[in-house]
């Protein structure tokens, strides 16, 4: 799968992210990429597009953790309860901050 790589944060109306990287079809240097723009057809912004673009926003990282999961559960399979508990211990609280960067719950 190839998407702009994050993380991704929510500027103005929009999502962006590859924030000061990379560079354009031309050769010029890109400040960032938009993601995606919380506009309607009309230009007018959605009622809701504060929640819509936290949760996107989170998208990145909440993949990234949801690889671990899969990864420590094959490994859980294969080894001992304990690690397995270990793991998973470890990769909730890598999971908690991103469930409320994505519900808008940042501390």
């Amino acid at each position: 799968m190839k998407y702009t790589q994050g993380p991704w944060q929510i500027e103005n109306d929009s999502i962006i992210g590859n924030i000061d990287g990379g560079y354009g079809e031309d050769g010029s240097q890109v400040r960032f990429d938009v993601i995606c723009s919380m506009w309607d057809g009309y230009f007018e912004t959605l009622d809701n597009w504060k929640d819509n673009a936290r949760l996107i926003a989170a998208a990145p990282e909440l993949l990234e953790a949801l690889e671990k999961v899969s990864t420590y559960q094959k490994e859980a399979m294969d080894g001992s309860l304990e690690k397995a508990k270990e793991m998973f211990y470890e990769l909730v609280k890598e999971i908690e901050p991103l469930i409320a960067k994505a519900k808008g719950n940042e501390g």
